[in-house]
């Protein structure tokens, strides 16, 4: 690996954020010159600035913040000069790379820092470089989510990919061994028994509308496909409504200006997409079918009131 150079001048007005990362894709084109997906990138810049407070001892003030799955880089706040991003060739989205107009030198930062920086991220993609997303995204939220709702819903993530990758190669489902419960009834169950309702409380309503809407689609057999489209896009609007506000470190207040302006969309999208899904649903469904359902509910009612 190449030794840091406390040198020269700094022309593009780079900090100790912009380093992290700088370093970070040094070392991963050292360590193999593949593409660097966004999703790596982050992961990987994340767990070096976690490294760095936890090992080091030295905050140096990273943007992050939780979106769905595992902590992200607030790509806003750190200069692009440092990044060059052009579109991938073996997967989909962008590619990151150092750029290439941009050395040590341009970096003025004291030694130490400099390389406490420079040990870590060396450190961090050394074990952890070559791992793919999936692999990044587990040891992010099984190490580091704030609770059990958050390993939960990220768990049942990977087991509906998992099954619609069966389903596409014609295999049968995980579940359809399960003789009582399957296990995406299980991950529910538990989604439902560890939800924040007092942190996550502005949300809460969506959810519980979401959950129930879920189990519709899994006792209508939709293609898991379906199931974790669904669950995807609740998960992307948790975030931008809740958990990117509650979690967070070194956000600009600018930031926060714009999430905050934007959340009445979210809430919005949120609210319609639960009514379409749930309309769909419903409409799909016999009528002799629905009919039952209400019969039974209404017998319920009246059995109830006869004992009281």
């Amino acid at each position: 690996m190449t030794q840091p150079d406390s040198s020269g001048g700094n022309t593009y007005d780079l900090g100790a954020s912009e380093y992290l990362v700088y370093r970070v894709l040094m070392e991963r084109r050292e360590q193999d010159n593949q593409e660097t997906g966004r999703t790596k990138f982050f992961k990987l810049s994340c767990l070096t600035d976690r490294r760095l407070i936890e090992k080091e001892g030295v905050n140096i003030g990273f943007p992050r913040h939780w979106y769905k799955y595992g902590e992200v880089v607030e790509e806003h706040s750190i200069n692009p000069a440092v990044i060059f991003a052009p579109s991938a060739n073996h997967q989909e989205g962008q590619a990151y790379y150092p750029a290439n107009q941009v050395s040590e030198a341009d970096f003025s930062l004291e030694e130490d820092l400099k390389n406490a920086i420079f040990r870590t991220a060396n450190s961090v993609v050394q074990e952890h470089g070559t791992k793919n997303r999936k692999q990044l995204e587990q040891l992010q939220y099984r190490e580091y989510a704030h609770d059990e709702f958050i390993r939960t819903y990220s768990d049942l993530r990977w087991h509906l990919s998992a099954e619609s990758q069966a389903h596409e190669e014609g295999l049968k489902s995980l579940d359809h061994f399960s003789s009582e419960l399957s296990q995406t009834e299980e991950l529910l169950n538990e989604m439902f028994r560890t939800y924040p309702e007092e942190e996550y409380e502005e949300v809460y309503h969506y959810f519980l509308t979401w959950e129930d809407t879920m189990r519709m689609l899994v006792e209508e057999n939709a293609h898991p496909g379906r199931q974790l489209a669904f669950l995807e896009f609740f998960i992307e609007k948790l975030s931008q409504i809740t958990l990117r506000f509650l979690y967070r470190q070194n956000i600009p207040e600018r930031r926060l200006e714009s999430w905050l302006e934007e959340k009445p969309k979210h809430i919005e999208e949120l609210d319609t997409r639960l009514e379409s899904v749930r309309e769909g649903l419903i409409e799909e469904r016999p009528t002799s079918e629905i009919f039952y359902e209400l019969s039974d509910s209404y017998d319920q009612v009246i059995l109830t009131e006869s004992h009281q």
